[in-house]
């Protein structure tokens, strides 16, 4: 990411990511220029199902009892950044969170849904 660029997040609620795929790589291919980080909750995903998405990591937080929303963090490769600890707050709070390299500095992102 170059110095000059801005750093465009968007956050998704997607009430189950697993049928939704498709639906979410056409959005990012469309605005792919725009959207370097995309926070997603609610994405039920399961440790067993694999998830990909073209030009992005997937940072996840799959499926906790107490909690069941599951979290992930989807951000372009080319971004510098890295996974921090995800952990269950509470019986009702799970985190997924990333530290991005900017010019200016760092950026922590948690999400608690």
């Amino acid at each position: 990411m170059t110095a000059s660029k801005a750093l465009k997040i968007i956050s998704w609620s997607a009430n189950s990511i697993r049928d939704k795929n498709m639906e979410l790589e056409l959005f990012l291919v469309l605005f792919s220029s725009d959207i370097d980080i995309a926070p997603t909750q609610e994405t039920f995903l399961k440790s067993s199902r694999r998830f990909f998405l073209l030009d992005y990591t997937v940072h996840r937080n799959d499926f906790v009892p107490t909690c069941g929303s599951e979290t992930a963090i989807l951000a372009k490769k080319a971004i510098k950044r890295n996974l921090l600890l995800s952990i269950v707050l509470s019986p009702n709070i799970e985190s997924t969170s990333i530290r991005v390299k900017t010019h200016d500095g760092l950026i922590d992102h948690p999400f608690l849904p």
